[in-house]
């Protein structure tokens, strides 16, 4: 039987949080599985397994909690900075993957082995636990990625279409 080995480290420079207070309460609320360290206000974390927060609760264990967490850990990343967050696992140089999670103010990015980077939606439960004006500044780096993607869309279709034309033409 083969052993998976995982590594997870925040990758770059520690970012620098706005209220490292709250970011420690916040964290242990958390089973990480992962060791972290907040010093000087910035935050790392590291460890020999998955980045896979979960809660234990009165109805049992509530896993893949790891949206809910970076969300709401965006709120207290410094503007201008980020948590980069890379975990990588084999098993005998086979089965590899890798995951990379980009926490930026009020802003998640998720990339996994072989594709691009891409924001991930906040679960539908965010309202619930974080404030209303950070919801919003979430709902509003979201609308923004959305309409830039959208933009770079038609650049692209509108030079795919004049080319199609040059070439008609000769």
């Amino acid at each position: 039987m083969a052993t998976a080995q995982t590594s997870t480290t925040t990758h770059g420079a520690a970012p620098k949080l706005t209220d490292p207070d709250a970011v420690e309460t916040l964290l242990d609320e958390y089973e990480l599985i992962l060791n972290y360290r907040i010093e000087d206000g910035h935050l790392s974390l590291w460890g020999y397994n998955y980045f896979s927060p979960y809660k234990e609760t009165d109805y049992g264990r509530v896993d893949e909690l790891e949206t809910e967490l970076l969300y709401r850990l965006s709120q207290f990343i410094e503007e201008g900075d980020r948590l980069d967050l890379r975990t990588v696992s084999f098993t005998k140089c086979r089965h590899v993957s890798a995951i990379r999670w980009v926490v930026e103010p009020y802003k998640v990015s998720l990339e996994a082995l072989g594709d691009e980077l891409e924001i991930i939606e906040p679960p539908e439960t965010i309202g619930q636990i974080i404030p209303e004006e950070s919801v919003q500044r979430i709902q509003g780096h979201i609308a923004n990625e959305t309409d830039e993607t959208n933009e770079e869309n038609e650049v692209e279709a509108e030079s795919e279409s004049g080319e199609n034309r040059s070439e008609a033409q000769a």
